[in-house]
């Protein structure tokens, strides 16, 4: 693992699917995280959220900090959070057409 990197490889919040809430990534404060939003071939519509709150436990509404519209079909879409953060997750809030979508969060100090 490099010495900046929060963990080794990116950790998935959302994983080839259609609807749903995505797993919260705890980030720990890092000075920045990065979002990787993988849209599948056959993707054809949708819409997620990149969402931030203190900590992963948060049972309240979280922050919306990005709204990430489908665009095109196996493509990566990748969002940058420049301010400390305690947990980062992804949601869909209009369903993913004829594929699905991966979404996971790197963080670095």
């Amino acid at each position: 693992m490099a010495s900046n990197e929060i963990f080794s490889s990116p950790q998935a919040s959302l994983s080839a699917v259609t609807t749903g809430t995505g797993t919260a990534i705890p980030i720990n404060r890092a000075l920045k995280s990065v979002i990787y939003v993988k849209w599948s071939s056959g993707c054809s519509a949708g819409t997620i959220v990149i969402e931030v709150a203190d900590l992963p436990t948060y049972t309240g509404t979280w922050r919306t900090f990005s709204t990430v519209p489908w665009v095109a079909a196996s493509t990566t879409d990748v969002v940058n959070i420049t301010e400390p953060v305690g947990a980062v997750r992804a949601r869909i809030t209009s369903n993913i057409v004829g594929g699905t979508i991966t979404a996971s969060v790197q963080g670095y100090d």
